[in-house]
């Protein structure tokens, strides 16, 4: 009975393999860090560059953008959409600055000089521009944002309008197939981190090429990773629509050593083929 089942396993992740190998999925990273008006921020390039390399060993096409005015930043995301159209999978990646304004989610290019917020629709990019670019478009959009770190841009803006305290507004993933996931839950600063990476990326680095671990569970496992790095101070938090389970890395068919085929054809005494088998495939 388990080499039948042994044998279903392996020809499920064959084809899962092949599906994979056909499947057209493309990336916008962008990391914002010499701010020309604003502190520079010691992560985003690194961030970005390893989340780039990491999706292109995972099949993807990448776009990489460092340090990008706001001309630059649109001319990407739109390219991104673009790139899009018809894709099995879509991903935008921002590490950098960001606020939230009168309930809008602003991303903010390197060249950004805020001094009211008004300036915002000319210095910045509004969340909902990147989102409407993707949803619909791709079968999957994925959208990481790395931006909810404190910010000085918002000790500049007038006092006319009422402004929130910190963070970024809630997004809910409206559209069917796409999901967002944030550095933290809204209305909370997120921290830029003292290590390699920011705690938020450096938890996804850590998880994304996992063989077999769908998308839902990844987060579950960057949000205890980063609640422990931050001292449950910084939540990273998620919106879903996707119709179905989403894996950067579906499980291979590798992952089944020649050594537990051979214990499963020639069992010594005393060995639980079952058990061998089923923690053979088991993603922890």
């Amino acid at each position: 009975m388990i080499r039948l089942l042994l044998a279903i396993c392996l020809t499920g992740i064959w084809l899962a393999d092949s599906c994979r190998a056909a499947e057209r999925r493309v990336a916008l990273i962008v990391g914002a860090s010499n701010y020309a008006h604003a502190m520079k921020l010691a992560h985003p390039p690194d961030d970005a560059r390893d989340m780039a390399a990491a999706l292109r060993r995972l099949g993807f096409e990448v776009d990489l953008v460092l340090d990008p005015d706001r001309a630059a930043l649109e001319g990407a995301v739109r390219r991104w959409g673009q790139r899009s159209r018809g894709a099995d999978a879509s991903l935008f990646y921002y590490s950098g600055y960001a606020l939230e304004a009168q309930g809008v989610n602003w991303i903010l290019p390197v060249s950004a000089n805020v001094s009211s917020d008004r300036d915002l629709r000319f210095e910045a990019l509004d969340l909902a521009a990147v989102l409407e670019q993707v949803e619909g478009y791709a079968r999957v959009a994925l959208i990481f944002l790395d931006a909810c770190r404190e910010d000085p841009f918002k000790q500049r803006l007038g006092t006319t309008r009422q402004m929130p305290k910190a963070g970024l507004a809630a997004v809910n993933a409206k559209v069917s197939g796409t999901y967002l996931a944030f550095a933290t839950a809204p209305g909370v600063v997120a921290a830029d981190g003292n290590g390699a990476h920011s705690p938020f990326t450096e938890a996804l680095l850590k998880y994304i090429e996992t063989p077999g671990l769908e998308l839902t569970r990844l987060l579950s496992k960057v949000r205890a990773d980063v609640e422990e790095a931050t001292d449950n101070k910084q939540v990273p938090w998620d919106s879903s629509s996707l119709k179905g389970d989403f894996y950067f890395n579906p499980a291979s068919a590798d992952r089944i050593s020649d050594e537990v085929v051979q214990i499963i054809n020639s069992p010594a005494p005393g060995i639980d083929v079952d058990a061998v088998f089923w923690k053979s495939v088991d993603v922890k």
